[in-house]
């Protein structure tokens, strides 16, 4: 299910993007003023993302060791029940 909703955002995007590429008749010519397009439309998304959206840092469950293979490990100890 979350695959059509992420198929539909991704065509919603290719849309837009060929919409910006028919500003101009050739595009070629107008590659800075395309780049700043783009630019202000990503810091544009990022700034609404950034309003929106609230983390909850992890805590680390009370006696679990941490080492440098740690990471490793928890990949693995999670791909074991798929």
């Amino acid at each position: 299910p979350m695959q059509v909703i992420f198929v539909f955002f991704m065509a919603i995007g290719n849309m837009i993007g060929y919409s910006i590429m028919k500003i101009w008749d050739v595009p070629a010519f107008h590659m800075l003023k395309l780049m700043l397009i783009i630019c202000t439309l990503n810091t544009l998304c990022i700034a609404v993302q950034f309003m929106v959206a609230k983390e909850e840092p992890l805590k680390r469950a009370e006696g679990e060791k941490a080492n440098c293979c740690s990471p490793v490990i928890s990949v693995f100890k999670s791909l074991r029940g798929m």
